[in-house]
Parts: structure tokens; C-alpha cells; sequence
């Protein structure tokens, strides 16, 4: 028998570990456990405090929800607290929870009725509060610790799927989720890296630092999407289930999510749960599992709420794309700026049908903060098409050896030193052939200079002959020098000349993101090239007109200030004019076919990939937007179009086919 005095004392354990975690998970976006880990905390906590309700304390995690609200953003109380939902990690779990409902139902209306459960994807985001007055949007809070949120309504007003009007007449509050598309997610990194940021570890973390955003500008910027999942008194307005609550929502033009379905038995619940546990990874967003709710509102007014979750619902959650592995050894990677990266090799291991045998370790700090040891058994996530990532230490052997950092560059051998501005260890060595190899690299990808078949092999092979010591030295390759490498033959040199010919013609954007300027990622290219006539009117702006371009921010200015200032750039510009490169101003090179027209693009298209459409319609001078609004000129629905086609016909918006697309512009 377990003495009281050691439950308690694990009690305190488990409120101040839990709270620990909250505050990293909903303040920081940092967690260092698993949701699978964390639920086995608060699950064991809950029982004792079901077995010793004398114990609870005032202060229990298990009686609130998510973290205290922010200082920085008005506190709003919520008119009907925003509670979580019970988490299931079996189908056994699931027939408990069909069991308890049953139950609970039979003792309110005295017989065993038969259910049908509405089942939605649970999207892996940030849950929002949108109160709507007389049709008009009036704000957005968080949920916050579930009866206090933040404000975020400037935020709110910059995510297109959120509409600033809806055709009802009264008071109504909507609720959903926010969240972010894992595409964006690898933009904005990108960006992020590039300006010396640490990237976002996920979806969920950067929709919720992207939210809490002072600026609106850059949650514009960021393209966050919604889903709308709840009517508060849903009753009161109509719908008598949850299938229908979703219908008025689709019929309000509030994005609902299309996968949404009803199921009416739990064994079409389970054959719900296991299609999108295995296709999971074919959508564009994360999930974490899946929401099923008893579909009738009569009857989960019945079943009720506890203090923190209703009892009519459940969280059915995936086991997430982790495996557990050991570490070991670490190499360490030279970036283009000079950033040392640690790659953990590990045992590998299957992830997602893939074998993974490597894995980013991020950083020094992360490496120090998670306490990462060769020998470790650690855990590793691939969630989608993001690189591996170590996420943390699962067992810690007595064989542990403390990872040891280079003091210097494991390229040219250069004293690393700490940049404060990359927040990284570096190289300072702009000559070291890891950070050449790196900008060679860069300047042949494809958001570049596009250079096909200018793999890593071939570069390697042309840094170790010496005939390329700089990246400008691709465009004094001629056949004489190509002839000289291994298993080089004349149709592979052909291709070669052939796409430095091709690169000479890249459009200016593309050009001024192969420069690898600090801080200027694909999107700030862009910006700049269509702001200028002529690449030349780069050397004569200062730092405040650079600041004057859309997206460009202070660092951004004086990093670009800098480089354009500088000789040397000034000799690089003339030497790539002199080389035949087109730099010429993007806003000179576009059509004007069709200005002024906004276009969202749905389903599998069959002449075009998304990108290449999508760069087609800009190239016109038109727009692009990720989501279909009164704003829309059209939308070019290839086969398999989804809630986008739905709401394009809703607003009566023009949808047009690929092949209309491509005579508007020939």
C-alpha cells in the first residue's frame, strides 16, 4: 500500500512537470516530449485525483486548458468556455467512449438509442474564437487557457479563408481551427534561415508564432488557412446535428474541412480513423488525428461537458511519424553562409515507408538544450516531405559520450567562430570549399538559376579537378574543360552547355536570389526585380529606398545596401552582363495580359504542375492566392477539384478549365 504522503508527493510531481510542458508547448512553441508522452502524464495525474479527490489541488493542469494568455495582446473572457477534447490512442478506447455515451444517454431518456458519429480530421493548428455581429466580423481570440484568449482580431482579418462578412443577421460566434500548410512552412524556413532566424519545428508552432504576431502585415505575408468546426447554440440557429452545423457553415462561405464525413455506426468510425491514418501524408496540412463527435446536438446537450472536455467527443490520435533509434556519430555540414550544421547518422530506421538513415541536429543550442549524446536512443520525426530532425532523447545509456563540437571548420580548417546575427557557429573563411560547394549549390537549384543535371556529383567532380574554385566559373566552362572529368561524354556536356546557356536567361528575381545575398530569400527577390527598372539602379539606392520595397525590412535594407554598394558586387553585376545574362527588370519582362486578375488554382491539372502555372499567371502580371474569395477573378479547376470548386460556385466566381486558361494567354 502507497503511502499518502508518496502520492501527494507525486501529485506536486506531475502538476509541475505538466505545467512545464504547457508553458513550452502553447508560450515557447519549444516542446521537449511527445503529445504521446505528455497525455501519459496528465493521464496518470487524472487518475490519481480520481482516486484521491481530497489530493486535487487548486492549481491541477487537469483543470484548465492550454496556457494563461499573453501580457502583449488584450485578454478577452470567452462567452462559453473553449474546452479540449479527451485524447483515444486505440480503437478500444473508442468503444469506451460508445459505451459511456450509451450509458449516459439510456439514463436520460430511458432507452438505448442507435448513434451515428460525425467524424472530421483533427489539423494539427491553432484553435480561434471568431465573433461575428450583424454579419460583420467583430473579432478573433485564442483559446488561451480556455476561459481567457488574446485578441488577435488584426491577425485574424489577414487570413483569406476567414470571411469579413457572412449573410446572417445577429450575434453568432464561430469556431475553428488556423493553421498552416506544410508548403509554406519549407517558404517561410527558407526565408527564415536565410535572415539568421531559427527555423519553425512545425506547422502547429509556426501558425501560433505566426498568430501572435504584432505586425498583420506578416501574417499576411505567412498565408495561414482556417477551418471552421463549431456554431456556439448551434440549435438556436437551425441545425439539428453536426452534419447539418457544417452544412450552414459551407453555405455561410466559412471553409469547412472537405473530408469531413458522417459515419453511422463506430464501425464506419474505425474504417474513417484508418483511411487517414494511412493517406494522411497525401495532404497538404498536418493532422494529428481525427475529431469524432455524436452527431445529434440534442444528444450531446445531454451527454454534457465535464470541467475540461465534453463527454460527446473524443480525439482519436495518430501515433505521430516519429521512431525511436540510436545515435551514432555526427558529422558537421558547411551552409553558403559559412553555418555549421550537425547530421546525426543514425541506425536507420523506417519512417513513413522511407529508411532514414541520417538526421538534422539543428544547432549548437539544440544540441546543448536537449542534452544529445552519442549512443543515445533518440527520437526522430518525418512528418511529410520535411528533412528528418532529431527531436529528442528517449533513454540516455551509461555509454552516453557528450557530443563534442568542432572548434574548427571540418572544410578548410579555418577557427570557427559564434555569430550573434546567424545565431549559429561559422566558418568566416568565404573561400572555404564547403561554403563554394554550398553557393554552387544554391545558385543551380531550382528557385535559382534552374540549372538541370547540376546535381551535387558533378559539382563535387568539378571543385576536386579545380576547373570551378567560385560559382561564376560555371559560365567559362566550354568542352575542353568538361572533357577532362569522368564519365563525361559529349551528350552529357551538350546538356551542361546547354543549361548555362538556358541560366543565362532566368528572369532577374531568379538572379538576385542565386547572389545569396543575407537575409533576401526567393520572395524578397521578387520584390526587389519588379521594383526597378534596371539591375544598375541597385547601386545607387540607399538603405531607406531599399526599405521602401514591399517585404524588405531593416536588416534585410542594409544588408542589401551593402552588397550593391560594394566594388566587388558592382564587378560581379557587369561580369554577369558581359556573360549574357538578361538582367533586365522582371516588371520589363511581363506580359500585361492579365493585370489586375486574381487566380486560385484547384485539383490535378494536366498540361502543368501547380508551380508552373502558378509562375505562368505571374509572368502575365497576374496574381495568385491560395484560397477562392469575392476577390477572385477565377478559378482554373483541374480533375479532382475539392471545397474550393464548392466555393468558387458559391460566390459565383468564373471557373474556367486548363485548356480556357491557356488561350487567355497565348
Amino acid at each position: 500500500m502507497i503511502s499518502e504522503k508518496k502520492i501527494i508527493r507525486r501529485i506536486q510531481e506531475l502538476t509541475g512537470q505538466i505545467g512545464e510542458h504547457n508553458k513550452r508547448y502553447h508560450d515557447k512553441q519549444s516542446p521537449v516530449i511527445s503529445d504521446f508522452e505528455y497525455d501519459v502524464l496528465v493521464k496518470e495525474l487524472e487518475y490519481l485525483e480520481k482516486e484521491f479527490p481530497h489530493l486535487i489541488r487548486t492549481d491541477s493542469p487537469t483543470l484548465s486548458v492550454g496556457a494563461d494568455p499573453s501580457p502583449t495582446f488584450q485578454k478577452i473572457r470567452h462567452h462559453e468556455p473553449m474546452i479540449s477534447l479527451s485524447n483515444a490512442y486505440s480503437f478500444h478506447e473508442s468503444v469506451d467512449f460508445d459505451a459511456r455515451i450509451r450509458n449516459q444517454l439510456s439514463k436520460e431518456i430511458g432507452t438505448v438509442p442507435t448513434l451515428d458519429y460525425f467524424c472530421e480530421l483533427k489539423i494539427d493548428g491553432l484553435a480561434i474564437s471568431l465573433r461575428y455581429q450583424e454579419g460583420k466580423l467583430l473579432r478573433g481570440v485564442t483559446r488561451g487557457d480556455g476561459q481567457v484568449g488574446e485578441e488577435v482580431s488584426a491577425n485574424i482579418r489577414e487570413i483569406l479563408d476567414i470571411p469579413r462578412f457572412i449573410p446572417f443577421k445577429g450575434s453568432v460566434e464561430i469556431r475553428g481551427e488556423v493553421y498552416m500548410e506544410r508548403n509554406e512552412l519549407h517558404r517561410i524556413n527558407a526565408e527564415r534561415l536565410l535572415e539568421g532566424d531559427t527555423p519553425f519545428a512545425n506547422t502547429r508552432n509556426a501558425s501560433a508564432g505566426s498568430l501572435r504576431q504584432l505586425d498583420p502585415t506578416i501574417v499576411a505575408r505567412r498565408r495561414l488557412r482556417f477551418f471552421a468546426y463549431s456554431i456556439v447554440h448551434a440549435m438556436e440557429l437551425g441545425p439539428n446535428t453536426q452534419s447539418e452545423l457544417f452544412e450552414l457553415l459551407h453555405s455561410w462561405a466559412i471553409t469547412i474541412n472537405p473530408h469531413a464525413s458522417l459515419c453511422g455506426n463506430l464501425e464506419a468510425v474505425q474504417a474513417y480513423i484508418q483511411k487517414w491514418e494511412q493517406d494522411r501524408s497525401g495532404l497538404p496540412y498536418e493532422i494529428d488525428g481525427v475529431v469524432v463527435k455524436l452527431n445529434p446536438l440534442s444528444y450531446q446537450d445531454l451527454v454534457g461537458n465535464t470541467a475540461k472536455s465534453p463527454r460527446w467527443a473524443m480525439a482519436y490520435k495518430f501515433i505521430a511519424e516519429e521512431a525511436k533509434t540510436v545515435l551514432k556519430n555526427v558529422f558537421f555540414q558547411v551552409g553558403r553562409l559559412g553555418t555549421i550544421t550537425p547530421v546525426a547518422l543514425i541506425d536507420p530506421v523506417k519512417i513513413s515507408g522511407a529508411t532514414i538513415s541520417r538526421a538534422t541536429l539543428h544547432n549548437k543550442d539544440f544540441i546543448l538544450e536537449k542534452g544529445i549524446g552519442l549512443n543515445d536512443e533518440i527520437i526522430i520525426k518525418r512528418a511529410g516531405e520535411v528533412i528528418p530532425e532529431v527531436v529528442m532523447v528517449a533513454h540516455k545509456p551509461a555509454n552516453s559520450i557528450p557530443i563534442s563540437f568542432p572548434e574548427r571548420c571540418p572544410s578548410c580548417d579555418s577557427l570557427l567562430v559564434e555569430s550573434d546575427e546567424l545565431v549559429a557557429v561559422v566558418c568566416p573563411n568565404e573561400s572555404c570549399p564547403g561554403r563554394v560547394k554550398a553557393q554552387i549549390l544554391h545558385v543551380v537549384s531550382r528557385d535559382a538559376l534552374n540549372m538541370e543535371g547540376m546535381g551535387e556529383k558533378l559539382v563535387d567532380q568539378l571543385l576536386v579537378a579545380g576547373i570551378v574554385r567560385e560559382w561564376t566559373d560555371l559560365f567559362s566552362l566550354s568542352p575542353q574543360k568538361l572533357s577532362s572529368l569522368e564519365r563525361t561524354g559529349e551528350k552529357s556536356i551538350a546538356n551542361i552547355l546547354s543549361q548555362i546557356e538556358k541560366a543565362k536567361q532566368q528572369p532577374l528575381s531568379n538572379v538576385l536570389f542565386a547572389l545569396g545575398i543575407k537575409f533576401i530569400g526567393e520572395k524578397s527577390a521578387q520584390q526587389i526585380a519588379t521594383h526597378i527598372s534596371d539591375v544598375r539602379d541597385l547601386f545607387r539606392m540607399t538603405k531607406e529606398d531599399f526599405e521602401k520595397i514591399e517585404g524588405i525590412g531593416q536588416k534585410s535594407a542594409q544588408e542589401l545596401f551593402n552588397f550593391f554598394a560594394a566594388p566587388t558586387s558592382q564587378e560581379l553585376i557587369h561580369a554577369l552582363i558581359d556573360l549574357g545574362f538578361t538582367l533586365q527588370s522582371d516588371s520589363k519582362r511581363l506580359s500585361q495580359k492579365l493585370q489586375g486578375k486574381i487566380f486560385v488554382v484547384t485539383g490535378t491539372l494536366e498540361h502543368f504542375s501547380r508551380k508552373e502555372i502558378e509562375e505562368l499567371i505571374q509572368s502575365h502580371s497576374g496574381k495568385v492566392a491560395g484560397t477562392v474569395s469575392k476577390l477572385t477573378s477565377f478559378v482554373v479547376a483541374g480533375t479532382s477539384a475539392g471545397s474550393k470548386l464548392d466555393k468558387a460556385q458559391t460566390l459565383g466566381v468564373p471557373v474556367i478549365t486548363e485548356d480556357e486558361f491557356r488561350e487567355m494567354v497565348k
